[in-house]
């Protein structure tokens, strides 16, 4: 699946690894952890990294999951800063 910041795509990374109603058990737990509430929208980078640092204190295959949001994230806003400053991005 190609990154975006939601829970769809949490739940895409960790699902195959401890099953889809653990993985969205999870993934709701980190978002109201971050003080925010699950939705079917994507969030804004600075919430999706939130969510992320949550995971990424959990623990096992959902620190990986965590870390690896965090990393598209932190790609994606550098990426999204790039375009807008007019400098060419060469992928």
């Amino acid at each position: 699946m190609e990154f975006e910041p939601s829970f769809k795509y949490l739940r895409s990374l960790l699902s195959p690894s401890v099953g889809e109603e653990e993985a969205t058990k999870v993934i709701r737990e980190a978002i109201y952890s971050s003080g925010l509430v699950p939705k079917e929208t994507n969030y804004e980078i600075v919430e999706f990294m939130k969510i992320c640092e949550q995971l990424m204190n959990k623990g096992g295959r959902t620190r990986i999951v965590g870390l690896t949001g965090m990393t598209q994230a932190r790609c994606h806003r550098t990426l999204q800063g790039l375009t807008k400053t007019g400098k060419p991005v060469a992928l």
